[in-house]
């Protein structure tokens, strides 16, 4: 009586050790599952501080541009500007579209890298 016992025991420790090493490989699997949607995060943080650094050139830029203009001479009402100045107006209406650009090409690469970084669908449930 006591060995079938004790050999019930061990049964029950060999069905349990089982199970916990189940639990601890979905658990390792989840690990891994997170560390690829960090390196995912960290490519989007990384891509935004890029964005942004970006944004203040092409806001000093602009500042620039329009503090040009406004120091123009030949610039009484809009109708007399020079040639340089139609250039310079041009490029202040140039900016908006180049950030626009830039920022499309960004998010589009920032995107690829994030998809080959969690290798497309993560399969986590969001």
């Amino acid at each position: 009586q006591e060995r079938d016992d004790l050999n019930s025991k061990k049964h029950e420790l060999e069905a349990e050790v089982g199970r916990k090493d189940s639990e601890i490989t979905s658990l390792e699997a989840k690990v891994n599952e997170l560390e690829k949607v960090e390196r995912g995060l960290i490519c989007r943080y990384e891509l935004i501080s890029c964005l942004r650094s970006r944004v203040r050139e092409l806001e000093d830029q602009l500042e620039q541009q329009i503090s040009q203009l406004s120091h123009e001479p030949n610039i009484i009402g809009g109708a007399e500007a020079d040639p340089d100045s139609a250039e310079n107006s041009l490029k202040k209406e140039s900016l908006p579209q180049e950030t626009n650009t830039y920022l499309a090409e960004q998010i589009s690469e920032a995107s690829s890298e994030f998809n080959e970084v969690i290798g497309g669908d993560s399969g986590l449930e969001k």
